[in-house]
């Protein structure tokens, strides 16, 4: 049970690291630029909009924590936008990270 609660801060953590901003650290290390706004993704869309909007997809993460959300990645010149969408409808999003979403703590 010990373990559990350290387990369950570090998965809200990342959560709350994908699509919030501003980010000041980054998973791998280095240097993180400042999140910014992403032209192109507003609240409510749908995931198929906010494709067509951005190009398509560069990957996707299902939270297991939490039913209903999942991340997804656009490529945005050498940088990822991230959105937040549950149960397919954005609910925010952030630009300027250095990798696709993912909700593993580990990374």
């Amino acid at each position: 049970m010990r373990l559990t609660i350290p387990v369950l801060a570090i998965l809200s953590l990342s959560l709350a690291a994908c699509g919030d901003a501003p980010q000041s650290t980054a998973p791998t290390g280095g240097a993180m630029p400042v999140m910014q706004d992403v032209p192109g993704l507003t609240p409510g869309m749908t995931r198929e909009e906010a494709a067509a909007a951005m190009g398509g997809e560069a990957g996707f993460e299902n939270d297991i924590m939490q039913a209903g959300l999942t991340c997804v990645s656009y490529l945005t010149g050498a940088t990822y936008a991230h959105g937040i969408f549950r149960d397919g409808t954005l609910e925010r999003a952030s630009g300027g990270h250095m990798m696709p979403c993912t909700f593993d703590p580990s990374i």
